[in-house]
């Protein structure tokens, strides 16, 4: 699985802590929750990914690897910011793209 994130370049800071959620279609407390820090920046200030105008794009390999199968209770991702700004500004989208193995 992989994390894209959408910012532009006004974005404060160089990382971006997430929670990620894991439920069932039937369930409200997850399956499986879990923190990520995303790293949008080197050290020196320059974005990592892609980018003009001063809006960027990176795609970034979830740490963990995520087993989904159609048999699997998983139904629903929830991504949510652990940030401490709220709201968060200039973060633009944030997605997911899952991967056959």
């Amino acid at each position: 699985m992989d994390l894209g994130v959408r910012h532009t370049s006004q974005y404060a800071y160089r990382d971006l802590w997430i929670y990620i959620q894991f439920n069932s279609a039937d369930s409200i407390s997850p399956i499986k929750a879990e923190r990520a820090q995303l790293i949008l920046a080197q050290k020196d200030g320059k974005w990592n990914g892609t980018g003009i105008s001063g809006k960027y794009q990176c795609l970034i390999a979830y740490p963990t690897p995520i087993d989904i199968s159609p048999n699997d209770s998983v139904k629903e991702i929830k991504i949510i910011h652990a940030m401490l700004d709220n709201p968060l500004y200039e973060i633009k989208d944030i997605g997911i793209r899952l991967k056959r193995n």
